[in-house]
């Protein structure tokens, strides 16, 4: 499980800040930022409590609304690439968002695929600063719990999405997966971006070998 949360932690990050501590000031609870959260754990437990008997399409199909609604996945998409979303005409950024979410989901779908007795625990919402968190935390029998913050961002329709998620207080792996992309794109366009995603989705759609 450890494997599964730093793997998407580190897949879905999109912006850089600095997380919160769990020693910063109370968290209060607003329903409308904290919403998002509940629903996404609430269907990632579902998920993983399911295990063996939903194979990767299933899990796919039941994850994929819940990951589209709550995080904003063009906002994402944006960051990673940077600057080079400026010079996309909006079909070819709707292209790479599709590419994008479609990875995400299968990211999701790969490895939240079995369940050891966790739980999802929701602590509050922190607006302590510019940035909006909701705080939470995965427990796990017999270990220490795993701390995943989420970075909020305002709809104009006054929802609320997923802009940036934080494993265990790290900061995010923007940098790391922008150069991933950024380079693809220098060597191989947009394309060839996007087909390297397709392929990435492709891999994790494959079943895992017997351990």
């Amino acid at each position: 499980m450890l494997r599964r949360v730093a793997v998407v932690g580190l897949l879905l990050s999109a912006i850089i800040f600095s997380a919160p501590s769990q020693a910063a000031s109370t968290a209060d609870t607003d329903p409308a930022i904290q919403a998002p959260i509940d629903a996404l754990n609430g269907v990632l437990l579902e998920v993983m409590k399911a295990g063996a008997t939903l194979d990767f399409a299933a899990r796919e199909q039941k994850l994929e609304p819940v990951i589209r609604k709550v995080f904003d996945l063009r906002f994402m998409a944006q960051r990673t690439v940077g600057q080079y979303w400026n010079e996309m005409s909006e079909a070819d950024r709707g292209r790479f968002v599709d590419a994008f979410s479609r990875w995400t989901v299968a990211t999701y779908a790969s490895n939240f695929d079995g369940y050891d007795g966790e739980t999802f625990e929701t602590l509050g919402t922190d607006k302590s600063t510019n940035t909006v968190w909701v705080r939470t935390r995965l427990n796990l029998p017999g270990k220490d719990p795993v701390s995943l913050n989420y970075v909020m961002r305002e709809q104009p329709n006054h929802d609320w999405q997923v802009a940036d998620v934080f494993y265990n207080g790290s900061v995010s792996e923007i940098t790391r997966r922008r150069s991933e992309f950024q380079g693809v794109i220098r060597a191989k366009k947009l394309d060839g971006l996007i087909a390297a995603l397709d392929d990435k989705t492709k891999q994790l759609a494959k079943p895992k070998p017997a351990p």
